[in-house]
């Protein structure tokens, strides 16, 4: 089926535990090369809500989330990547997803016409053009419970049918020495029967090995038989095999064992032994968990040097049956506790691959925590906790989310100082995600909050971000202004690492504006204290800022020098936006130095970077620096590609800085065939940075003076004079849509004149 050309989705349909699963890795496994290894399984066990569906593919596709992080983005992110070749994508345990989850396959499906999917479900999708392939429990003796063994089957003939060979394999791990004889065949014969060959079923019972004998547990098995095979149409197909089966495994174990399965349902997509010590409030928590291990109750892998326990999911949702509402309430309360101390000891200073590694490992954990939080300080405090960990994976959109909810819903007697944190953060994501305009208002009430408190400290965090905001769009002399001030107020405090960071702010902007030499005092000031501090991140930070000081001069081994060194320092944090930053400002010092390749790759691999974590400033600035290099290679379509989408993303976040720099890319690509529209860009360019004070870097002035001479030798001195003159008087936002119009551009190479909008 999945080898047909007609053929897109094939959906394995069976009972809960009828190895659907394991079949579908199988096939996996076996079809790897028909789709040369693109071939990806998504486990969506642990979701309840199909919006996350997409989210799970992106994760199993080992992508970073996408820049929005909603369903949308995230559908579009997978279905891009399955795109780029035929795949083979393994949906497993869909059943409890299929009523709003079906529209998520269809829509993967219609955007990536090279992808195949298959599902595993206790029900068909009910898709146009699904195959269904239903999975038939494993064969069992057929005899009636009355048939005397030697007179049908050997032990030998009986071990040729895949159920009882099951069962031996799974009691021989609990118990070695026990064999399929003529003596207890017949019971396990019968055994397999009643438990209908599914697998789990089998397991469950072959784990009790040690302590039953398969006549044992035939006798276990009677008095459930009936509910065993039941077609009773009310009740779910899951329980009709599994929650007997899973039953009658929970009676056998002891009631302090009983009790304790059950609370471990309150963890979500696994956990430590200290953590359900904790929740469970257990001090045998660890002896418990190796006995339900052997049970087959739980399983366990080790991971991040430490051992994890997991729950099926179909055993999960019936150990959380044997609580009552109260037990569950407390329970979650508990599990709040605990992940809201992981969260906030788990300091920031320790953002490492190993401490990214610890919280994406209880991650399922800590968003239930949070959904399960009580409205208001408790929540804030989680969400803030949360922060740091959301900014160095990328996941802005759902920080921002989660910020704004829980400042919604804060008293205004909640303590000031978590507030005006909350505050600050929802800003910062706010402003990763170009909503310059919210991230003010945050900023503007964070700022308030801190003078009626006098919480100095707040205050220069505050005037730092309304300069930052400043700084980004362009308004250099209050950006300056309020920068200062944040610094005069951090040295009073004595604040050495927020003096570091707002001397690298200040430098950046006099590096814009073409003061080389302050700005490289001040980031040398900056390195100073970082370098006392032993900040990782903030050496990184300043060695990169002055890699743009070297390189805007023209000092190009210097500038790859710093570069360099800050990549390497950031990639031990593991800081996607910092390593896909100073990523594409090497590309560009190779592109200087004529490597156009190697500066290509080092966009493009930032590109990727920047795509994934979702800031469109810098998004935007990579897509510029790959216009570059496409230009000097040779290729002006793609160029032009490259620029319209940076010159759009700059549109709509109003960078006039970077707007300044679209002008004279689309001035390049038309200076050889429509010089008088390449005047006019140029002339619209130079007035933005005239009023903006952002002089061009002595680095570009050879190229850009080159085009510029050969556009007006080519138009004539009072011709490109006047196209110049004509584009000055653009704003720039004309400037831009006339950058973007294809159609002037398709005028003027035919060479037609229009009227500049005023």
């Amino acid at each position: 089926m999945l080898r047909s050309e007609n053929t897109s989705l094939v959906t394995l349909t069976g009972p809960g535990g009828a190895g659907k699963t394991r079949l579908a890795i199988e096939i996996a496994r076996q079809t790897a090369d028909a789709f040369k290894g693109a071939v990806w399984f998504v486990p969506l066990a642990a979701l309840s809500d199909a919006r996350l569906i997409p989210h799970a593919v992106v994760d199993a596709l080992r992508l970073e989330p996408a820049p929005t992080a909603t369903a949308a983005a995230a559908l579009e992110q997978a279905a891009d990547a399955l795109s780029q070749q035929p795949s083979l994508l393994v949906l497993d345990n869909f059943e409890q997803v299929v009523e709003e989850g079906t529209a998520m396959v269809r829509a993967l499906l219609e955007r990536a016409p090279t992808l195949t999917c298959l599902v595993t479900s206790r029900q068909r999708l009910g898709l146009s053009g699904e195959q269904e392939f239903p999975i038939l429990p494993l064969p069992t003796p057929s005899m009636p419970l009355d048939t005397v063994l030697p007179y049908r089957e050997t032990p030998e003939r009986l071990l040729e049918f895949s159920s009882v060979h099951l069962f031996v394999d799974r009691a021989q791990q609990v118990r070695p020495d026990f064999q399929l004889t003529w003596q207890n065949a017949e019971s396990v014969a019968k055994l397999v029967g009643q438990l209908e060959g599914i697998p789990l079923a089998i397991e469950l019972a072959a784990a009790r090995a040690g302590v039953l004998t398969p006549q044992q547990m035939l006798f276990q098995l009677q008095n459930r038989f009936e509910f065993l095979i039941s077609r009773r149409r009310d009740v779910e197909a899951r329980h009709r095999t599994l929650r007997s089966a899973i039953d009658w495994s929970y009676q056998l174990v002891l009631p302090e064992l009983q009790r304790f399965f059950a609370c471990l349902s309150v963890f979500r997509g696994g956990w430590t032994f200290e953590a359900a010590q904790a929740v469970c409030e257990e001090p045998q928590a660890l002896d418990y968990l190796e006995q339900l291990r052997e049970y087959s109750l739980l399983l366990s892998k080790e991971q991040n040097g430490k051992i994890r326990f997991y729950m099926l999911e179909s055993l999960r949702e019936y150990a959380e049956d044997q609580l009552s509402p109260e037990q569950r309430a407390e329970l979650r309360r508990r599990h709040v506790g605990y992940f809201l101390r992981v969260a906030e000891t788990t300091h920031p200073s320790y953002e490492t691959a190993e401490w990214q590694s610890l919280m994406e490992a209880d991650y399922d954990n800590l968003r239930a925590a949070l959904e399960w939080s009580p409205q208001g300080e408790i929540l804030l405090r989680f969400v803030v906790a949360m922060s740091a960990f959301w900014e160095v994976r990328g996941y802005l959109a759902e920080a921002s989310e989660w910020l704004t909810r829980a400042l919604q819903q804060i008293s205004d007697d909640a303590p000031a100082a978590l507030r005006i944190k909350a505050l600050q953060l929802a800003a910062s994501f706010a402003l990763y995600q170009g909503d310059y305009t919210f991230a003010r208002v945050l900023t503007e009430e964070s700022l308030c909050l801190c003078r009626d408190s006098e919480e100095e400290k707040g205050i220069a965090e505050a005037l730092f971000s309304l300069g930052f905001i400043a700084f980004l769009q362009a308004d250099y002399a209050p950006a300056r202004s309020l920068l200062e001030e944040s610094l005069a107020l951090r040295r009073k405090l004595h604040d050495k690492r927020g003096i570091g960071v707002v001397l690298n702010r200040l430098g950046i902007l006099l590096c814009n504006q073409g003061d080389y030499f302050q700005a490289g005092l001040l980031l040398t000031e900056g390195l100073e204290w970082f370098q006392e501090l032993q900040d990782t991140g903030g050496i990184a930070g300043s060695l990169g800022h002055l890699g743009l000081v070297a390189w805007y001069q023209g000092d190009y081994a210097s500038a790859q020098s710093y570069f360099e060194e800050s990549i390497t320092l950031v990639r031990q944090i593991s800081d996607q936006w910092s390593t896909a930053f100073y990523l594409t400002n090497q590309g560009s010092v190779m592109g200087a130095l004529g490597d156009h390749e190697r500066a290509r790759a080092l966009h493009e691999e930032s590109l990727a970077l920047f795509r994934k974590i979702g800031d469109r400033r810098t998004l935007a600035y990579t897509l510029n620096n790959l216009a570059v290099t496409a230009l000097r290679q040779g290729d002006p379509a793609q160029a032009r590609l490259f620029h319209t989408e940076s010159l759009t993303l700059r549109q709509h976040l109003g960078d006039k800085r970077g707007i300044a720099y679209s002008l004279e890319g689309f001035a390049a690509l038309a200076s050889t065939d429509a010089p008088e529209r390449a005047a006019r860009l140029w002339g619209a360019a130079a007035a933005l940075r005239e009023a903006l004070i952002l002089p061009l870097p002595p680095v570009e002035h050879a190229e850009y003076n080159h085009r510029i001479a050969t556009a007006r030798r080519m138009l004539g001195e009072k011709a490109f004079t006047d196209a110049w003159a004509w584009g000055s008087a653009m704003t720039w936002e004309t400037a831009a849509e006339y950058a973007l119009d294809s159609r002037e551009r398709h005028q003027h190479s035919k060479g037609r004149k229009r009227i500049p909008k005023k």
